[in-house]
This record gives structure tokens, C-alpha cells and sequence, in this order.
């Protein structure tokens, strides 16, 4: 997953360390746990705590608590904090689950089962609704999705406590971006898609964002290296195989341009006004209109837009419709049946692409005695070319498109986190590659010391993860803002809204500045709409449009 903690590690900078020096267990560790500022070590079950960091999940944190005088209150969404020797956080989040059953015997003790999320969590609660010019980098807009634009004032990311560490690396530059009430984990998930980096919330609640090829295990699994491992188990699967994809994507602009023609109707019944296309319109290229010969001022043709006055446009369309429509006003005579409408535009098509993967085909014919053809199809309305499409089809066979390889194995080493890139070397079990590690479950051993579960699977195709995470960060495509598209906010206000100041009549504000979307409502006894009523102020008011409620 894109924004997962490290689990059960110290955090040293941006990545914790690679060699194994610097992460073997301190001999002697105690653990300490601590609930809404309160010390409960002396609750904890003896090696009753388990944290998991899974990719795909939050971290989480379990542990049972033995209340012997049933005095405990332990309650969802007080903080958490697990420290191993006193300083180092192996944990942190808040309560998300409490679990209490008493024991009716002669000790009347009460056992607390309490799971915990990391602080990744808050990144969940957050919606963003924001455009980005291009040219930002990765982390100028995430500091912007931060502080300014993951909520309200005094109830964004930031006023949870979340900082931007001051060591991230600011990433590539950025194409156009739309989020569109999306939480922040999306957000910042989909910038990851694009850029290759991942990001983390830590135990501290500093936002780290870093690059994905560099995310690096801190030990090798090879005997000549390492051998602090144990109990190692391999296993080979088909698991989300394929070796043929086909991938249906949104819908791209025709190369060439389309004419199309409509003939009035004479004028019956006032005359047809609206002349339905064969395709969509697509973004790249406004429509052309000629009557007869004569072309249509361009100035004339627009995108019809909700609540904005277009009285001089006879001509409108909509970027995705099918429909060339015209002014329904007075003003504007339909079509006779002796005049021809001709329309030039550029359609828009679905995007449907197949790659096929044959040596691996062929191979799977030969072991199985079949076709060999395993067929997969796959939709992502996002994609909006052919190379992009084509590109998702061949990432998803290189990293699908062969028997998958799961490793297990045990360690007390520290540092294992998920997402991280786990170098393997077994030629004897046939192990040799760039592995992902895909969870990691770290649990308390007698108080003193932590055992580590680790799963890696193996890399994506031939060239390994690292290799895949670079190629997304040179195949990114920016998010697009999309035409016609119109947001309508519903606010329920328990006071009330007092708008004052002079007004200037010797400035008239420019047409193109004002903003139609924005409508000011405003109750008939107010004193402000008597006054629009009146004619007593002219224009509209802070460039809103305004009408009486």
C-alpha cells in the first residue's frame, strides 16, 4: 500500500538503516505501553502485544490488559503509544476498539482486549476539492493539500498535528491536477501513482514522502550476508495470473475531425433547435458551425454553463454530449428546411487495448497441455490514450504474467516494514530477485525482546520493483480538469451571516471576472434584499449573482 508506517522500527531520517549493525535488538529492551498519557505497563499480558503492517491496511496494534481491580476506562480514540527501551516508539495511533470481559471467579478481574490504527488513520478523515495548475512539484502540493486544502479553517490535516518533514525530497514536477472530494489518502495515493514516491504518516506525526526505489529493506536475504533469519518457507502460486490482458480505458479524442450535417424542418412548431450528434464532443477542439456556406462566428458558439447569462451566444455544446443546441431566446430564428447546418468537430472513442505475454503462453501450453492462454480483462476509466493504456496492460502482464513467488520466513532483526524492497538470494530454492515485502507482524517476547513475521513476494517481471516504480515515474500523466463540471456546497449555518462594507459605484467589475456559479440567497426582510428589490444597489454584489429567497 501507498501510506503505510513502519511497524516495530526507529525512524531514523527518511528510511531506516541498511546494514544489519544498525538494526540488531538492543539486549534487554522493556516495554512500555501508555494510554492517553497513562503508564499501563504494568497491566500488559507478558508478550501480549502484536503490531501489524500490512500492505493494503493501516498498522495496527493488539494487546490484552488484566484489571484485577476492574478500574480501567479504556475507550476508542484515546492515544496510544508502545516505546521499547524508553524512547523508541514501536506504536503509535489511537484505540479503535476496546473488548472488556469480566471474570466472575473469586478475582472479579476484568480483561481488556485493545486494538489500536496508526496514525495514517487521519489522512482517511480528510476530503480535498482542489485544482493545481501544472508545474508544482510533489511535495509543493502536498504541503498545500496539508495546510490550506484538506478542510475547513482550524480543521485541516495540520491542525490534527500532522507535520511535513523537513527532510523530504520535493519529487518531480507535476502535470495538471483535479481532486474531486476525494479523501487525502486517495490524494495522496493517486500522486503516488504518478510520481513513483510513497508517503507515511510516523509515529510521530510527521508526513514523509520518499522515493519508492529507495525504500529499501535493511538486510539482505542471502546466507553470505545474513543469516539472523529462520523458519523460511517458500511458496509458488498462480495467484492473479495472466499472460493475456485486455484493458478498457475512458474514452480518447478521434484523430481526425468529423462533419456531420442537419437540414431544418421549416420552422414547424417554432423550428428544431437542437440537432443531436453521432459521437460526443470531445475537449480537444471546440465545434465548427456552417449554415449553407457561411461559417458561424466563432464567438457566437460556447459550452452552455449553468446560471450564466449567455444571452449573445446562439450556439452551445457540451464537452461529452451529443448535443449542438440553439438559443432558445426570441432572438434567434430556427433553421428553414432550405438551410443546412454542418458541424466540424472531433468525436471521442473508448479506449480498448490487448497485450499478450507469448512466450509465457506458450510455456503454460507446455506444462499444461492446453491453450496456455489465460485471459484477463481489466476497466480504468481514468486512462484517457492508447500508449497509456497499453502501457497499464503491459505493467499488469510483467507483473502478473508469471508464477508468483511468496517467502516467509522469522527474525528478531528490527527495521522490516512493508513496501520495502527485499533483495533474495537462494539459488538452491530457486530465489533469486527484488521481493516486496507485503506485511510485517511484530510481536513482544516476555517484555524484553520483539519477534518479527515477514512476507515478501517477488518483484514485477524480470527487472524487478525498483525498475517498475521508476517507469511509473516516467509514465506519469497528470489528472485533468474536466469541462462542465459544476460543485453546488449545501451548508447548514447555526448563526447568523452579517455582510457589511461601502460599496463602490464608480468601479464596475468586469463581466469575465464575475461568478455565475455563486448565487447569494438572500430572505425577503432582509434589509440587503430590500434593497436589491429597490434598484438601490446595482450589479452584482462581490461578484455573486444574487436572487430573493
Amino acid at each position: 500500500m501507498w501510506g503505510t508506517s513502519i511497524a516495530g522500527c526507529t525512524l531514523w531520517g527518511g528510511v531506516p538503516p541498511t546494514t544489519p549493525e544498525e538494526v540488531l535488538p538492543p539486549v534487554g529492551l522493556d516495554v512500555q505501553l501508555e494510554i492517553q498519557g497513562q503508564d499501563l505497563t504494568e497491566y500488559l499480558g507478558d508478550g501480549s502485544i502484536t503490531i501489524k503492517d500490512e500492505s493494503g491496511e493501516r498498522n495496527s496494534c493488539s494487546f490484552t490488559l488484566q484489571d484485577e481491580a476492574s478500574e480501567l476506562r479504556i475507550l476508542p480514540g484515546q492515544r496510544i503509544v508502545v516505546r521499547s527501551g524508553g524512547t523508541v516508539k514501536k506504536f503509535a495511533g489511537l484505540v479503535s476498539r476496546v473488548s472488556s470481559r469480566c471474570h466472575e471467579d473469586s478475582s472479579k478481574s476484568t480483561y481488556h482486549k485493545v486494538e489500536a490504527i496508526d496514525w495514517n488513520q487521519l489522512a482517511d478523515r480528510h476530503i480535498v476539492a482542489v485544482h493545481f495548475d501544472a508545474g508544482l512539484t510533489l511535495g509543493a502540493v502536498i504541503r498545500a493539500i496539508l495546510s490550506t486544502y484538506s478542510g475547513d479553517t482550524n480543521e485541516r490535516l495540520a491542525d490534527d498535528g500532522v507535520t511535513w518533514f523537513s527532510g523530504n525530497a520535493e519529487g518531480p514536477v507535476l502535470g495538471a491536477l483535479n481532486f474531486d472530494y476525494c479523501t487525502v489518502t486517495d490524494a495522496l495515493d493517486d500522486l503516488g501513482d504518478l510520481s513513483g514516491y510513497t508517503w507515511k504518516i510516523d509515529y510521530d506525526l510527521y508526513l514523509r514522502v520518499f522515493d519508492r526505489t529507495e525504500y529499501v529493506a535493511p538486510v539482505t536475504l542471502d546466507d553470505e550476508f545474513w543469516e539472523q533469519y529462520r523458519d523460511l518457507e517458500v511458496t509458488w502460486d498462480l495467484e492473479q495470473y495472466r499472460n493475456q490482458q485486455d484493458l478498457r480505458g475512458g474514452e480518447v479524442p478521434t484523430t481526425e475531425t468529423r462533419t456531420e450535417k442537419f437540414r431544418g424542418d421549416g420552422g414547424v412548431d417554432g423550428g428544431t433547435k437542437t440537432f443531436t450528434l453521432s459521437m460526443k464532443v470531445a475537449e480537444s477542439m471546440k465545434p465548427v458551425l456552417l449554415i449553407g456556406a457561411t461559417p458561424v462566428n466563432p464567438a457566437t458558439i460556447d459550452i452552455r454553463r449553468n446560471d450564466q447569462k449567455q444571452e449573445t451566444i446562439e450556439w452551445f455544446y457540451e464537452v461529452g454530449g451529443r448535443q449542438i443546441s440553439q438559443n432558445s431566446g426570441e432572438g434567434f430564428t430556427a433553421l428553414t428546411s432550405s438551410q443546412v447546418l454542418t458541424v466540424q468537430f472531433r468525436g471521442v472513442v473508448p479506449v480498448h487495448v490487448r497485450a499478450r505475454a507469448e512466450d509465457e503462453i506458450a510455456a503454460m501450453a507446455e506444462r499444461e497441455g492446453t491453450t496456455g492462454v489465460w485471459h484477463e480483462v481489466e476497466t480504468d476509466e481514468d486512462i484517457d490514450s492508447e500508449d497509456m493504456a497499453m502501457e497499464r496492460a503491459q505493467g499488469l502482464l510483467r507483473r502478473y504474467g508469471r508464477t508468483r513467488c511468496v517467502v516467509k520466513f522469522g527474525s528478531m532483526t528490527d527495521g522490516f516494514a512493508s513496501g520495502q524492497m527485499l533483495a533474495v538470494n537462494r539459488p538452491s530454492l530457486g530465489l533469486s530477485g527484488e521481493f516486496m515485502i507485503r506485511s510485517v507482524t511484530c510481536q513482544s517476547i516476555s517484555m524484553v525482546a520483539w519477534n518479527y513475521e515477514v512476507e515478501a513476494a517477488l518483484g514485477e517481471g524480470e527487472r524487478g520493483w525498483s525498475d517498475f516504480w521508476r517507469r511509473m515515474t516516467d509514465k506519469g500523466r497528470p489528472m485533468v480538469l474536466r469541462e462542465n463540471t459544476s460543485l453546488v456546497i449545501l451548508r447548514k449555518l447555526s448563526s447568523g451571516v452579517i455582510l457589511g462594507g461601502a460599496q463602490s459605484t464608480s468601479e464596475v467589475l468586469a463581466d469575465e471576472t464575475l461568478d455565475y456559479r455563486s448565487v447569494a440567497i438572500f430572505h425577503p426582510s432582509c434589509p440587503l434584499a430590500r434593497q436589491l428589490e429597490n434598484g438601490g444597489v446595482s450589479g452584482p454584489v462581490m461578484g455573486l449573482a444574487y436572487r430573493a429567497a
